[in-house]
């Protein structure tokens, strides 16, 4: 098995537990979100006038 399909083969299965993960506490779907916007807005302002 080449590296890259190795490679695929481990993302999908992390992607998989965090689905099952996220399922079980639908909290974590939310700040899993909100978090890169509200970092992307954070240093959008801090960052922006530089």
């Amino acid at each position: 098995m080449s590296d890259t399909l190795q490679a695929i083969g481990d993302g999908m299965v992390v992607a998989k537990r965090n689905l099952i993960k996220i399922k079980r506490v639908p909290d974590l779907l939310v700040f899993s979100t909100m978090s890169p916007i509200m970092f992307i807005l954070l240093f959008a302002y801090v960052f922006g006038s530089a």
